[in-house]
C-alpha cells in the first residue's frame, strides 16, 4: 500500500460548530489535487458531540476519542504518532482551506530542503491578512520594551504584505506543515505546554537543530480565531503567561526567566500609571488600556489574572 503524501492532524475540543466546514474544505482541496492523504482527528474529550458528528458525517476520517482532556500539545502528539505521510499538516478545527493550499505547501517543502516546516498566509474571515509569524521570545521582549519594532529599528513581520515567501522565526500552529523527517531530530510537541507556547517552543528547537521555518505566500487559509488577549478568559490568560515564563526558563535559563518577570512587572506598572489618569477622566480607550495592564500587573505579582470587567474587554478587528 502506497504511503500518503501528507497526514493531516486536527485536534478538536468542543468544536462541532466549526469543524464541519474545516473538513469539507480540506477534503475538497486534497481530492481536487489528487494528493494521497490521511486525515486524523483527535477529539480532546469534547462535551458537545463533536466526535459523534465527525464519525457520522466523515466516516473516512480516522477518529481518535480521548477519554480525558490531554491539552493541545498532547492531543496533537497522539495524532502525530499515528501518521505515516511524508509531511504532517497540523491544522486547527476553526480554519477554512482555500483551494490549492495543501499542494502548494507540499511543493514548498520540496522547494526548501532545509525547512522543518512551512505555513500558509492566514486570513481573517473578511479576507484581510491575519498575523501568523513572530520573532522568538527574547527578541520580542526586548523589541517591544524598547519600541524597536514600532520605530522600525527591528522587523517583527507586522508590516509584511505576504507577497513573497519568507524565512521566519516561528509560525502559528493553526496551520503548520511539518516535514515528517524533522520529528526525530526536533522532537514532538512539548506537553508541558497545555495550549499556548507549543509552536514557539517547537520553532526554537527546530532552529537550534539547523532547520528553517518558511511562510508561504501563495498558500491561503482562513483562520476564524485570532481574538485579542483583552477578551481571553482568566484561565486562557494565565496559561498564556505561564507558557511565556516556561519558554524563557527552558530556552534562556534562569537569567532569562528573571528578565521576563522583571520586564513584565515594570512595563505593566509603568503603563498603568500612564493610562491611569486619563482613565479617571473618563476616556474609554484609557479605561480599557488600564484594565488590560492591571490584569498583566496582577499576574506578574500573584500569578493569577484576576477579572477584568466586561466593558474593559475588547475583540481584535
Amino acid at each position: 500500500m502506497t504511503a500518503p503524501r501528507v497526514s493531516v492532524v486536527i485536534t478538536t475540543s468542543n468544536a462541532r460548530s466549526v469543524v464541519g466546514a474545516c473538513l469539507e474544505s480540506l477534503l475538497a482541496d486534497l481530492r481536487s489535487a489528487g494528493v494521497l492523504h490521511e486525515v486524523i482527528v483527535v477529539d480532546d474529550a469534547s462535551a458537545d458531540g463533536t466526535a459523534d458528528f465527525i464519525a457520522e458525517t466523515f466516516p473516512e476520517i480516522k477518529l481518535v476519542r480521548a477519554p480525558v482532556a490531554m491539552g493541545y500539545a498532547g492531543a496533537n502528539n497522539a495524532g502525530i504518532r499515528l501518521t505515516t505521510g511524508d509531511a504532517v499538516f497540523l491544522l486547527n478545527a476553526d480554519t477554512i482551506v482555500h483551494p490549492g493550499a495543501v499542494p502548494t505547501l507540499l511543493a514548498a517543502l520540496d522547494r526548501y530542503p532545509d525547512g522543518a516546516a512551512v505555513g500558509p498566509t492566514l486570513l481573517n474571515p473578511d479576507g484581510t491578512i491575519q498575523r501568523s509569524c513572530w520573532r522568538f521570545p527574547l527578541r520580542t521582549l526586548i523589541g517591544n520594551t524598547l519600541w524597536l519594532f514600532r520605530t522600525g529599528v527591528w522587523d517583527d513581520y507586522r508590516a509584511w504584505d505576504h507577497h513573497a515567501d519568507r524565512n521566519v522565526d516561528w509560525i502559528s500552529s493553526a496551520a503548520l506543515m511539518v516535514r515528517q523527517a524533522a520529528f526525530p531530530t526536533v522532537g514532538l510537541l512539548d506537553e508541558r505546554f497545555w495550549v499556548y507556547g507549543v509552536d514557539i517552543d517547537w520553532g526554537l528547537r527546530a532552529r537550534r537543530a539547523g532547520y528553517q521555518i518558511v511562510s508561504i505566500a501563495d498558500a491561503r487559509i482562513v483562520h476564524l480565531g485570532g481574538r485579542s488577549w483583552g477578551n481571553a478568559t482568566d484561565r486562557q490568560y494565565e496559561d498564556h503567561m505561564r507558557s511565556q515564563a516556561l519558554l524563557f526558563r527552558l530556552h534562556y535559563g534562569r537569567a532569562g526567566l528573571i528578565l521576563f518577570h522583571t520586564t513584565v512587572l515594570l512595563n505593566s506598572l509603568a503603563r498603568v500609571l500612564v493610562w491611569g489618569l486619563p482613565s479617571l477622566l473618563g476616556l474609554e480607550t484609557a479605561r480599557r488600556k488600564t484594565g488590560e495592564f492591571l490584569r498583566l500587573l496582577r499576574w506578574s505579582v500573584t500569578g493569577r489574572a484576576g477579572t477584568i470587567p466586561p466593558a474593559e474587554r475588547k475583540l481584535s478587528p
